[in-house]
């Protein structure tokens, strides 16, 4: 399903997705669930980088201009590879 429940709120997938294409230094990305006491569901973001320099730290700072804290990831991964098998 695109649509999740995590900290109480409807949250699109594809939306999150879209959002983190809009970073030119992202070139691939893989969302993760999984059930949570917490938060529902918690989310996992795989990300595959050009530049070395860019943090998960970054990326969380640019998923917060469009997004409130509970639509946000509670993980981001920067990955080498993403495997979409």
């Amino acid at each position: 399903d695109d649509i999740v429940i995590s900290g109480g709120e409807n949250i699109s997938l594809s939306n999150i997705k879209n959002i983190l294409f809009q970073n030119n230094d992202i070139v691939d990305v893989y969302l993760d669930t999984e059930k949570h006491d917490d938060y529902g569901t918690k989310i996992t973001a795989f990300v595959q980088v050009t530049k070395e320099e860019l943090s998960s730290e970054d990326i969380y700072k640019h998923l917060m201009h469009y997004l409130s804290k509970n639509q946000c990831p509670q993980d981001i991964q920067i990955v080498d590879e993403i495997n979409h098998d």
